[in-house]
């Protein structure tokens, strides 16, 4: 048998193996090199460029795991497409594109207004007024232009109503400003850079465009909204009033497949460190919680799900007034069985304890020391049928210890009338 010294030594032999082990473990972790993804995120100068930035520079401080790159796209479309190809991580996403089954939900980032921008002197006073009218459009197959030929369609506007002509909003800018065209379409935050800019070169005017809740029956993902009264100009303000326009969730997504941790991680930091973002880009304020019944209606990727239902009651927490019922049924149960267990483990050792009385009160009446030794027998079967019962359960300890005293009081008795009898042959 091992000495107590050697055993210790062995332990903490063990022990210390275990602890290298770990050591090696995290000083592998810290030496690996940070995964780097990529995001999406639409054209530099643009508001959805300038807070994918702010979120790879707070991310990329705050997660050792992860480095984050932005790169200029086309917009949500081609974003959309790249996710699906798997050559974008994260993206920004319009709400009203369409998406593949294998992009998910992070978070929803700002609200773009549908706005529609006309020269003062144009006359144009609403969206039906661009018949035969020349209008800037954000370029074919981008997710603005698309959104203004869904809301066109809806006031009965068609592609030979008008001419369209395709440009940036830089361009479209100057374009009204030189007279050549009549005014602009873009999806852009309420505040944009780009359209006050235009309003202050050119002289331009907001146009209001009503019925977003009857647009909305076509384009779920449009929800009724405002361009706030002052939001380029406060006093005089500008526009004069709030206008009624519908507006669109830009989006952050991800790839289905992209590992639960990381995205978890990414959403933690929109959420927790958004003093740092907005100190980057004040579009952060306005980053949210997904709302299933309004704005996308994308699933929510795995990790990200998991950082909103942090703070979700548990399974336990929810049911525990029915699961401290159900237990104090269970013991009370318990209670009862194991009081019937101990009434049927007494009399079972009352049954041991009268068969070896009766041992004794037979062997009393012997003289013959084979008689006296065949009781003895019996004696010794009745200890192993108890020492059976005890490693089954059937006999408690006390019980057991107070069987065995009287087991041995009559055994040391038997024992003694046959050491007597010996005695008494001796001296014959």
């Amino acid at each position: 048998m091992p000495s107590p010294l050697l055993s210790l030594t062995r332990r903490v032999g063990i022990a210390f193996v275990f602890v290298l082990a770990a050591v090696a473990v995290l000083v592998r972790h810290n030496r690996t090199e940070p995964q780097i993804m990529v995001l999406g995120a639409g054209a530099q100068g643009t508001e959805s460029f300038e807070l994918a930035e702010a979120i790879a520079e707070v991310v990329n401080r705050h997660h050792r795991r992860v480095s984050l790159i932005v790169v200029a796209t086309q917009g949500s479309i081609q974003n959309a497409e790249l996710l699906r190809q798997g050559r974008l991580d994260f993206a920004t996403i319009q709400a009203d594109v369409p998406t593949s089954a294998g992009i998910r939900l992070v978070a929803p980032l700002y609200v773009n207004a549908f706005q529609l921008v006309a020269r003062e002197d144009s006359g144009i006073r609403s969206l039906g007024d661009l018949r035969g009218r020349i209008v800037a459009l954000p370029p074919a197959g981008s997710a603005g232009a698309r959104s203004f030929w869904a809301v066109a369609e809806h006031f009965g506007l068609a592609l030979d109503d008008l001419q369209a002509v395709t440009m940036t909003s830089e361009a479209a800018s100057w374009a009204m400003g030189s007279g050549s065209v009549d005014a602009f379409f873009q999806t852009k935050v309420p505040g944009s850079a780009a359209v006050r800019e235009s309003l202050q070169l050119d002289g331009g005017t907001i146009v209001p465009i009503d019925q977003a809740a009857a647009i909305q029956l076509r384009l779920p993902a449009v929800e009724p909204g405002i361009i706030p009264k002052g939001s380029y100009r406060g006093e005089p303000p500008l526009p004069a009033a709030d206008l009624p326009t519908p507006v669109v969730w830009q989006l952050l997504a991800t790839r289905a497949g992209l590992e639960p941790a990381v995205v978890n991680s990414v959403t933690e930091i929109l959420f927790e460190r958004r003093r740092e973002l907005t100190e980057l880009s004040p579009m952060a304020g306005f980053i949210r919680a997904p709302n299933m019944t309004s704005g996308t209606f994308m699933p929510v990727h795995d990790g990200a799900q998991a950082y909103y239902a942090r703070e979700e009651p548990s399974f336990l927490q929810e049911n525990a007034e029915l699961i401290a019922l159900v237990l104090s049924i269970i013991v009370l149960g318990l209670s009862s069985l194991l009081r019937v267990a101990d009434q049927g483990r007494k009399r079972r050792l009352e049954e041991f304890n009268a068969e070896v009385l009766a041992v004794y009160s037979e062997a009393q009446d012997l003289d013959d020391p084979d008689a006296i030794r065949a009781r003895r027998q019996d004696l010794v079967r009745v200890l192993a049928r108890v020492l059976d019962d005890a490693e089954e359960g059937k006999v408690t300890e006390e019980g057991f210890q107070m069987f065995s005293l009287a087991w041995n009081a009559v055994d040391g008795s038997l024992r003694d009338r046959l050491a007597l009898d010996r005695r008494e042959e001796a001296d014959e």
